[in-house]
């Protein structure tokens, strides 16, 4: 990054689009932040020094060891104060460039990863929304969460890692867990994998909180935060590796998720949906999303076109 324009955003003249520019580039590497306070050292630092004035010439010689203390006393002092604005405007850079935002959206069909100011890891699984500050604040480390997204947290005791969405925040210290949220179905679902995590109801604030130990799985029933059994790792982690899990759930559901993970629009022409009889496995992302309704015919009875122009699958 360019010190002329990081120079122009500590004096509070960047212009819009240059200050996007920094955020953004702040947001691709955390050694980025590292040169970022440097510079900002740097700055500050030719704020406050300056030519010395000369010394008037009738002033009197003193003795040297007089212009020692001097000149060490003085440069103590300077210092001092270099370390303490630094310190203030710094803070207020940081608390300034903490308020600022980024979201990500998953588009459907894809699945990303992504790394966090603090160095945690975020699998994003397709139509999920992740909203995080350009840099976290001090204490507090918190996202939003809309979907689904597997955390592994970069462990730091004296500042929580808060995940918040619709029907609970999420609290942990340093673990690795899933979580599904999905407010248009009403659906919440947390599986620890590692570590530690504390929820909270947002639905139902008097709910007390629920400390979650591994292989533990909490779901949203009725409004209430339950412990619902233990996870099956391999089943619930699958869509990191490009799999769809077909099993436990309903038709709907399922064509829900399929349009999801497919990228595709279906689009149900009958009176009633079909009954979706014993049904479990896994079907791969690549193979398409024919070859899935294929495999989902064997426990169902229905037909379907699917229009390439349009994208469109139709159930009959």
């Amino acid at each position: 990054m360019d010190y002329e324009m990081l120079f122009k955003f500590f004096r509070g003249e960047a212009a819009p689009e240059e200050e996007s520019e920094i955020e953004k580039w702040l947001d691709a590497d955390p050694a980025n932040r590292r040169e970022f306070r440097s510079a900002q050292f740097i700055f500050e630092g030719l704020a406050l020094y300056g030519e010395p004035s000369a010394r008037p010439a009738q002033n009197p010689v003193r003795p040297l060891w007089q212009r020692v203390v001097r000149h060490t006393v003085r440069i103590a002092a300077l210092v001092a104060l270099v370390a303490v604005t630094a310190y203030v405007v710094q803070r207020k850079t940081f608390d300034r460039v903490s308020d600022r935002m980024t979201s990500l959206t998953v588009p459907y069909g894809q699945r990303i990863r992504i790394s966090l100011p603090d160095g945690s890891d975020v699998w994003l699984n397709s139509g999920a929304r992740i909203e995080y500050p350009v840099i976290f604040k001090r204490g507090e480390r918190r996202v939003s969460l809309s979907g689904e997204a597997l955390f592994e947290v970069r462990h730091d005791e004296k500042c929580p890692f808060v995940v918040r969405t619709y029907a609970s925040d999420i609290e942990v210290l340093g673990t690795k867990f899933n979580v599904v949220a999905d407010e248009a179905h009403d659906r919440f679902s947390t599986a620890l994998i590692e570590g530690r995590v504390q929820l909270s109801n947002r639905i139902d604030p008097r709910q007390p909180k629920i400390v979650m130990h591994p292989s533990e799985v909490v779901d949203l029933v009725d409004g209430r935060l339950a412990v619902a059994g233990n996870p099956d790792p391999e089943e619930m982690l699958c869509w990191t590796e490009g799999l769809v899990n077909i099993g436990g759930l309903s038709f709907a559901e399922l064509m829900d998720k399929f349009e999801q993970v497919f990228d595709v629009r279906i689009v149900v022409a009958r009176q009633t949906l079909p009954e979706l009889g014993e049904i479990n496995g896994k079907i791969r992302v690549n193979d398409g999303i024919d070859n899935a309704l294929r495999i989902v015919q064997h426990a169902a009875d229905f037909s379907y076109e699917k229009n390439v122009e349009t994208n469109v699958v139709t159930i009959f």
